[in-house]
């Protein structure tokens, strides 16, 4: 069966099959829904539970009626990057979910904290990336690569509380891959404002940001978007934020 695919992530990171996004000419950025935002946040969650295949058992992400008809078809843990995640597939929605969990292990707030940057990917001059983010992904990819190559015929991704990962030049070849990508920010959590601007990293688009009164604001392919969630002032940045995103229970 060829199904269509989305990747999701709380900075974990999460692959699914999705119909098309609508896009809006006007900012020539995509659009969801907010019950899609979500649901690829319950997706996420559940990436923090441990998964067997041929089931979709967790305490609560696994039971919302948006993931219903989920098996997970494989999975991975590399312990010394932090780096977990599983690969599922929703036959009822032709769906294909990779998720990559967050941060949880002393060994991956070790990865988060290598902050060097590494040239990434080859060929687009310029681009560095976070040199631990990179290591911890460069431990999954050829597995998540081709499990996913052997179903997907189009790509969404969604992230969740995602630091900046890499430079100018990476966020301008994300932003030039040609599916939709959807970086959710929630209120003022203060993870998306790391590594800080100085150091050379920038956010890719879109953001889409919670306000603080709950409210959606598309950003739209404005960069660092200074009407978004980078309008938040340091000393009101919240840690507690991150673990608050509308679906992100386990």
């Amino acid at each position: 069966m060829l199904f269509k695919s989305l990747v999701v992530g709380f900075f974990a990171a999460l692959a699914v099959a999705l119909p098309a996004s609508s896009l809006d000419k006007r900012a020539n950025v995509y659009t969801t829904s907010s019950a899609n935002l979500v649901k690829y946040a319950n997706y996420a969650a559940a990436a923090y539970n441990n998964h067997k295949v041929n089931s979709w058992s967790c305490s609560v992400a696994c039971k919302t009626e948006g993931t219903a008809g989920t098996n997970v078809a494989g999975y991975w843990d590399y312990p010394s990057v932090g780096n977990k995640g599983y690969i599922a597939v929703n036959s009822k929605t032709k769906e294909i979910i990779v998720a990559y969990r967050g941060t949880k292990t002393a060994l991956g707030w070790v990865t988060n904290a290598q902050i060097t940057k590494d040239n990434w990917p080859s060929g687009v001059g310029g681009s560095e990336v976070h040199s631990g983010f990179l290591k911890a992904y460069k431990k999954s990819q050829s597995f998540v690569l081709k499990s996913v190559n052997k179903l997907a015929n189009r790509m969404n991704l969604y992230t969740y509380g995602q630091p900046r990962v890499g430079t100018q030049e990476f966020a301008t070849w994300m932003n030039n891959r040609g599916f939709p990508i959807y970086r959710v920010t929630y209120k003022q959590d203060a993870v998306p404002h790391s590594p800080p601007l100085v150091l050379g990293f920038r956010h890719f688009n879109q953001e889409v940001w919670y306000q603080l009164s709950g409210a959606i604001r598309w950003c739209g392919s404005v960069t660092e978007n200074k009407k978004c969630q980078n309008s938040v002032k340091a000393k009101d940045f919240s840690k507690a934020d991150h673990s608050k995103y509308p679906g992100f229970d386990y």
